[in-house]
């Protein structure tokens, strides 16, 4: 359960600084000027206007997976449209009220396929807790220092994005830290359970003691 929303939460963070964070329609889309990169089948189902075909006449690349995500985050000219998102969006109702637009946030991040929600259960005690753990984190410029290291990596590696690397000790720090600070934030929930299921426990066991006695 941590994990999830540590993942989730770390994803959000990234997501926010690229162009997407500032995209939510397909008119957004069109005002910058990005090309909309899907499959065939994604563009039959996002042709949903006279405006949006003459734009996809001119501007729609047909691309799938990683050919899409790569070009959007190498090139960044590229909005990806997942089509299980668009499908997702016309069984159910994921779109403005008033004008029934689609609103991308209320699905997920136009690149990444997960939900940008978060799994962590917010009325738990401990949410507060790691959410100010991850602000933290963020604030401290590491998340913007390991995204720009991997984006800069890409970049010079663009031509050979598809050949064997080697991994060395270097590529593991970034992963070792944050699997590290996942497995603590794990132990320490899980001890706070411990405690918390034996204080309830103990809590039920005296009232009952209580209740018996008066009688």
């Amino acid at each position: 359960m941590v994990s999830n929303y540590f993942k989730s939460r770390l994803t959000y963070l990234l997501n926010g600084l690229n162009y997407e964070a500032s995209i939510n329609t397909f008119e957004e889309i069109i005002s910058s000027g990005l090309k909309i990169g899907a499959t065939q089948d994604g563009a039959d189902l996002i042709n949903t206007s006279s405006k949006i075909a003459e734009y996809l006449a001119t501007n729609y690349v047909n691309c799938r997976g990683v050919d899409c995500l790569r070009r959007t985050v190498l090139k960044k000219d590229l909005a990806t449209i997942a089509l299980n998102a668009v499908a997702y969006s016309r069984r159910n109702n994921f779109s403005e009220e008033k004008t029934g637009r689609i609103l991308f946030n209320k699905l997920h991040s136009l690149s990444f396929r997960k939900p940008l929600c978060t799994f962590f259960n917010k009325g738990h005690p401990l949410y507060p807790l790691y959410d100010r753990s991850l602000q933290r984190l963020a604030e401290s410029g590491i998340l913007m220092k390991i995204y720009l290291k991997y984006v800069r990596t890409n970049m010079m590696n663009e031509p050979i994005l598809n050949s064997t690397q080697s991994l060395n000790f270097g590529h593991m720090v970034a992963p070792l830290c944050m699997w590290s600070i996942g497995i603590t934030l794990s132990v320490i929930t899980f001890f706070y359970e411990i405690i918390l299921a034996k204080r309830n426990f103990s809590s039920m066991n005296l009232s009952k003691g209580l209740s018996s006695f008066k009688k």
